[in-house]
């Protein structure tokens, strides 16, 4: 018995062994969009809490800007010192002084506030996009393991080419050529 074997048999046993590797790269593929799943539901459930947050967030700030350009537009209007010709009393231009004083605090903490909550935001805004970054490329990986289970490759269209009804302005008929 001679140790060669004919041609058709070494492409029955090589067809034998690229589809039993096509099997276990379908199986693998299959256990490895499980994984992907359970990470990018994590990715969601993370994502989904921080979104809430960043919308509070920028809420906040804008409410805040609105707050600000107030306590700016009564500086400016408490800084005018008082009509000389409405012969305002000591008590009236202490009145007035206290109040500059009292926008001027206001406005200070307002924009201390303003700071950490945009800073909050910032940091949060970061994060989610992060996040989106990489359920982006989880994405694109299922898609990839989802066709490998299929048994297609990465990018292989399924079903080849097909022609549509329609022309690019919309008509389904060939009257308007």
């Amino acid at each position: 018995m001679s140790t060669y074997i004919t041609v058709a048999e070494a492409e029955r046993q090589l067809a034998a062994a690229r589809a039993e590797a096509a099997k276990l790269e379908r199986e693998n593929a299959l256990q490895e969009l499980a994984v992907q799943g359970q990470e990018g539901a994590a990715l969601v459930e993370e994502l989904t809490p921080l979104a809430t947050k960043i919308n509070t967030l920028q809420n906040k700030r804008l409410e805040l800007y609105g707050l600000l350009l107030q306590a700016r537009n009564q500086i400016a209007v408490f800084s005018q010192p008082l009509d000389p010709l409405t012969f305002p009393s000591t008590k009236q231009i202490a009145k007035h002084d206290e109040q500059l004083r009292s926008w001027k605090q206001r406005q200070k903490e307002l924009q201390r506030e303003s700071m950490k909550v945009s800073e909050e935001e910032w940091s949060a805004r970061q994060r989610a996009l992060l996040l989106v970054a990489k359920l982006t490329h989880l994405k694109f990986v299922t898609s990839n393991l989802s066709a490998i289970a299929s048994g297609l490759r990465p990018g292989q269209i399924e079903g080849g080419l097909f022609l549509v009804g329609e022309d690019l302005l919309g008509h389904s008929d060939r009257r308007y050529d």
